[in-house]
């Protein structure tokens, strides 16, 4: 409703309209002009946002945004801080926010290209394909022709169908881009990746030639392009991106080589060689121009081959060398050579390989190259060393860490006159053993190839003259072995060699051999001697030379030997210098020992420590070095005669003590023979010997830290009122009567001991008992219920008793080093068993088992009387297969026909026995008068006892060798029991008689007596009850040891 309004009134208004007009428009145009200030402000700052982006700094690009407030370009700060938290990997809120802007309604093209990269990035490329579509689709439909933005979707959408492999469909997307000109560099990038997924031929060519001519490619780019064309053989565009690059003045020569090597294959399919001199000029090229390893390596390897026969084969293990470090692949590398390298081995080695080789080369590359290796070792034998030479870079490319291979290969190149390059191989590796063995090769022509010392001599210093070496070979009947072991020394054709050879009189055509080559030698000694140690020093008593060892008569240093030895003592004087030593049989390698000591292991403790150094390669197989007169001097100039094994090892306990600097030289010194008839066959023997030498140099080796912990424990067992022990064997069923847990029980309970015999190897039962005495029969079982519990502080104190395991010397020592307490059931085998880890305490022999002393005394009625018994000697025997020497005498006992009772058993059948009731084996047993003691291997066994129970007078061989020093035995020869004056059938059957006469005087009292030693005596709770009184007494001693009078 309007109002009527006075004239004056009205007129006033009209004023009022005109000035609010002319207010409002000053005030639109301040507003436009604000509007548009903002606007260059909000183009800046987003100009600022996006070089930040590109700077990679999206944390500051964000700050920015959010004090952007322009809708206006909503958009457009949407698509940027997407990006951002792109960046800054927060693909969920950049998901999110591109979704919310989606939703909004259309969004430009920018947007989802973004939104792509964050689906591709979470990865969900197939969701960045489908949104980038969809967008160009409608992009495509909004705008006429093709501009700058649409481009750059097309090379993204390519990108992604490469990344998802659809290559196809990739180059499709490429296709819609209409192009003039010159076409962006990633267009050319994403075009080059297509085409090598899709390995067209055509297509990889173009796309090739176009990325390497665009002027934004780099030399890396190009590098990359010219590798993949090499590998899938596009020789002709390798030429036609040279010539066009070298056109471009693009500093890219190495292209020049890329094209030499692209003709490589074409000359090794025609099979033409080359002269060395093109040969030479061909790796001059390759050297200069090609920096890529790997290509590189390929060119060096076909060049080789190409002039396999025009190059010497010094200059062919240099390049195969050279070639063995780049890491060729034998699928895309070595295609080329593979195939010809089989077919010239099977000319020249005349063998039928598999036809399938070829394909088993690539679906089974570690058998392959074994078989390559093999093949290796034959052309080696076949003194092919350049074929040789091939075939193991070809294997080890294959397998580029197999030891044995680099160490066939270091021998090859040694052969060939390449000794620096040999010596780092041979640096490289370590001990070889196992499944690396195979690969191992024999030196070439070894020992009767004459050694070029050229390449020796270029390594002594200037006005240097090689030191004299000093060797002494002692020997008797070796006359199989002898010529090898002297032309491993004469051939080394080292120029100050001294020999000195000392013959025992052999009686085999030993001295034919010597005598043919007598002129070499610079003293001939032949005549008796006591044993390799005599002649040893009677050898020693005349050297001269600088460096001084010895070679045993069935041994051989190995080439280049002394050379090496020498050039290692003129560089460091040291006075002791070991090198490698590869271990055979028949000249097939078995192992190579590397010494891994350091000058501060060598020591007395540290030479002490048997198990744990030296039985494991820690030390040295004594012809693999040798060592200087005057240390040799400093210690007496000799070794100890009286040790039959271990001479050396005396002899370097010697060393230590005195004081050395010691050397490791890189390379294979000796060759190292194994053979049946070798006194060092006999390990378990020498480790023996060997635990005996120790103890006069280092009496106890048990840690500080040990000792205190074991005193503690005997201390604790010893003040426990009624303690409780378990007796542990994994062989209750068949060595022990039924009984014996009940007497065992009964026996221990009189003493106030709570004592349990079981076959029980849970460590959870053993934690039941405050001592477990195990008796070791090297059953894995006992070994894990050892380590489970060895490290606990709350357990009981761990004894193990070792039972007639003795020659099993390793499993022992690794069983002692889990034990508080060793007892060796053996007094002659016992030394070796000290370690760091227990205390090692006197024997306790072994017992009557299959009867308990309560079924001993309830038999004694039923045993046959005395003058009713055969007077034939009696023994059954079990022929275990590592019984070798005890079968052996077995065989010619029975054969010989004069102990028609004694007899073998089959390991597998020995139910048989052990299914008799304990009365028809006692009876069995006291049928006869007297039985032979046959050892294992020296060891007084558990079937002496048995023929004191039974009333027998046992007969034993000389080389048992407890009887001499176990009480209550010892002192009965010649009464109870007799000794054979050997092990030959006549011996043995004279000892029977003697045996049968001793019976016969001491009829049926002789019989009771012998009975009541064995049960009164050597029974098991007898031995038993003596280690746990060892266990109290040393534990109120304070000892790790029990006092003297309780050892009985």
């Amino acid at each position: 409703m309007f109002m009527h309004q006075p004239a004056a009134e009205r007129g006033n208004s009209r004023v009022d309209v005109a000035k609010k007009k002319t207010l409002a428009l000053d005030k639109s145009a301040v507003t436009s002009a604000a509007s548009k200030r903002e606007a260059v402000e909000s183009r800046q700052s987003l100009s600022r946002v996006r070089a930040l982006l590109k700077d990679g700094e999206p944390r500051a690009a964000l700050a920015l945004l959010d004090a952007i407030a322009d809708e206006n370009r909503a958009l457009e700060i949407a698509t940027l801080r997407g990006t951002a938290f792109l960046q800054l990997g927060r693909f969920a809120e950049a998901e999110a926010l591109f979704e919310g802007e989606r939703k909004k309604g259309s969004v430009p093209l920018e947007l989802d290209l973004a939104h792509g990269r964050v689906m591709d990035r979470i990865g969900r490329t197939d969701e960045s394909i489908r949104l980038i579509e969809l967008a160009l689709a409608d992009y495509r439909a909004d705008h006429l022709g093709f501009d700058k933005v649409y481009g750059e979707a097309i090379v993204e959408l390519a990108g992604y169908c490469v990344r998802v492999e659809d290559y196809a469909r990739a180059m499709s997307v490429l296709a819609r881009q209409s192009l003039t000109g010159q076409p962006p560099y990633e267009f050319c990038l994403v075009q080059f990746q297509a085409a090598v997924g899709l390995n067209d031929p055509d297509q990889l060519r173009f796309a090739a030639t176009a990325l390497c001519a665009h002027p934004d490619v780099t030399r890396q780019q190009i590098t990359s392009v010219c590798i993949e064309l090499h590998q899938q053989g596009q020789f002709e565009t390798l030429q036609k991106i040279a010539s066009a690059i070298q056109a471009g003045q693009k500093p890219l020569m190495e292209v020049t080589g890329f094209l030499m090597s692209a003709g490589l294959p074409a000359l090794l399919a025609a099979d033409k060689g080359l002269d060395a001199t093109s040969v030479e000029r061909s790796i001059a090229v390759v050297n200069t121009w090609i920096s890529h390893p790997r290509i590189r390596a390929v060119a060096l390897f076909q060049l080789a081959w190409l002039g396999r026969e025009s190059l010497d084969a010094k200059r062919l293990a240099d390049l195969m060398f050279q070639v063995s470090a780049a890491g060729l692949d034998p699928d895309k590398d070595l295609a080329y050579i593979l195939n010809k390298f089989l077919n010239e081995v099977r000319e020249r080695l005349g063998l039928s390989l598999k036809d399938d080789m070829e394909t088993s080369w690539w679906t089974d590359r570690q058998r392959a190259a074994q078989t390559l290796a093999l093949w290796t070792r034959l052309l080696s034998q076949a003194d092919e060393p350049v074929m040789a030479l091939f075939g193991l870079s070809i294997a080890l490319s294959a397998t580029p860490e197999n030891p044995g291979m680099v160490f066939a290969f270091a021998q090859l190149l040694a052969h060939v006159g390449e000794i620096s390059a040999a010596r780092q191989l041979f640096a490289r590796t370590g001990c070889i053993s196992g499944n690396d063995v195979p690969a191992l090769i024999w030196p070439p022509s070894w020992p009767e190839h004459v050694l070029d010392t050229a390449p020796y001599d270029a390594l002594l210093p200037s006005g240097v003259n090689w030191p004299r070496i000093s060797v002494v070979i002692p020997t008797f009947n070796q006359g199989e072995y002898i010529e090898e072991t002297i032309l491993s020394i004469l051939n080394q054709n080292y120029s100050d060699v001294e020999i000195i050879v000392i013959d025992a009189v052999s009686t085999d055509n030993t001295p034919e051999i010597l005598e043919r080559y007598r002129h070499r030698f610079t003293h001939l000694i032949s005549e008796p001697d006591k044993g390799q140690s005599d002649a040893i020093n009677k050898g020693f008593a005349l050297v001269t030379g600088d460096l001084v060892t010895w070679l045993n008569s069935d041994d051989m240093f190995g080439p280049g030997a002394l050379h090496m030895w020498a050039l290692e003592w003129l560089r460091t004087k040291a006075d002791l210098l070991f090198g490698i030593c590869v271990a055979h049989r028949r000249k097939i390698p078995a192992l190579v020992n590397k010494p891994r000591v350091k000058q501060e292991d060598f020591t007395p403790n540290v030479l002490a420590n048997i198990g744990e150094y030296w039985l494991k390669g820690h030390f040295f197989y004594q012809p693999e070095l040798v060592f200087t007169r005057e240390l040799l001097n400093r210690v007496g100039g000799n070794v100890n005669s009286d040790n039959y094994y271990c001479m050396d090892y005396e002899l370097f306990m010697q060393f230590a003590k005195a004081g050395l600097k010691i050397q490791g030289v890189p390379w294979p010194t000796a060759l190292f023979r194994h053979h049946d008839k070798q006194k060092t066959a006999h390990l378990d023997r020498c480790v023996r010997e060997q635990g005996n030498v120790r103890d006069k140099y280092v009496p106890d080796i048990l840690s500080s830290e040990r000792s205190d912990d074991i005193i503690g424990r005997l201390a604790n067992f010893s003040k426990i009122g009624s303690p409780r022990v378990l007796v542990v064997t994994t062989r209750m069923d068949k060595i022990f009567s039924p009984r014996t847990a009940s007497e065992v029980s009964s026996s221990f309970s009189a003493l106030g001991v709570t004592c349990h015999f079981s076959d029980s190897v849970d460590p959870e039962v053993w934690l039941n008992y405050d001592a477990v005495i195990l008796l070791v029969h090297l059953w894995p079982s006992e070994r894990r219920a050892l380590q489970s519990l060895s490290h606990r502080q709350r357990r009981p104190i761990l004894v193990g008793w070792y039972w007639d395991n003795h020659h099993i010397y390793m499993d022992n020592l690794e069983t002692s080093g889990l034990l508080d307490i060793s007892v060796p059931g053996h007094a002659f085998a016992g030394a070796y068993l000290r370690s760091r880890n227990s205390a090692l305490w006197p024997a306790v022999p072994l017992c009557v088992t299959q009867w308990t002393r309560e079924e001993a005394g309830q038999l004694e009625p039923l045993m046959t009387p005395a003058d009713r018994r055969s007077k034939d000697l009696y023994g059954g025997f079990v022929r275990y297969p590592d019984a070798v020497e005890r079968n052996k005498r077995l065989d010619s006992l029975i054969e010989s026909g004069l102990v028609p009772s004694i007899f073998t058993i089959d390991p597998h059948k020995l139910d048989k026995y052990f299914t008799l009731s304990a009365s028809e084996r006692f009876a069995n047993w006291s049928s006869h008068a007297t039985s032979l003691s046959l050892p294992f291997d020296q060891d007084l066994s558990q079937r002496f006892f048995d023929a004191w129970l039974t009333g027998q007078v046992p007969v034993v061989t000389p080389d048992m060798l407890d009887i001499a020093t176990t009480q209550g035995i010892s002192d009965r020869v010649g009464y109870d029991l007799v000794v054979s004056k050997d092990a030959s059938p006549e011996a043995v059957h004279a000892a029977g008689l003697e045996a049968a006469k001793l019976f016969e005087t001491g009829g049926e009292a002789g019989v009771r007596r012998r009975h009541l030693m064995a049960k009164d005596g050597h029974m098991l709770v007898h031995r038993l009850i003596t280690i746990v009184e060892r266990m109290k007494a040393a534990g109120l001693a304070g000892s790790t040891q029990p006092p003297v009078g309780v050892v009985k």
